[in-house]
């Protein structure tokens, strides 16, 4: 098991990953951090976990438009899974990114 350090929105994060996946955690950390830095330049967020659902929304529309271009459809209206489960999920995530962003603010108060 592989030990690295991730920078994401200007927090270093350590994680284990499998050996030999290390160079593709980081480029997957550099994109998300990519997001980020980009939404938060637009100047739409109010605070941190404002600014990690709205990257997660963008990550999210990503995928969807990857999932019906790959499809041969272009047409978003009607999404080729369960909207109401993607919604839900959405929403999952959104609530333990607020959780991990409190454990994180509590760890530095």
């Amino acid at each position: 098991m592989a030990e690295i350090k991730l920078v994401i929105n200007n927090r270093t994060y350590d994680m284990a990953c499998d050996d030999g996946q290390e160079d593709r955690i980081r480029q997957l950390a550099s994109y998300v951090d990519g997001k980020i830095t980009s939404i938060a330049q637009a100047g739409g967020s109010r605070n941190e976990n404002h600014l990690l659902m709205l990257t997660s929304l963008v990550l999210a529309d990503e995928i969807f438009d990857l999932k019906e271009s790959s499809k041969g459809g272009n047409n978003k209206t009607e999404p080729s899974f369960d909207t109401e489960k993607a919604k839900a999920l959405i929403d999952s995530l959104i609530e333990r990114v607020e959780a991990l962003s409190a454990q994180v603010d509590g760890k530095a108060a």
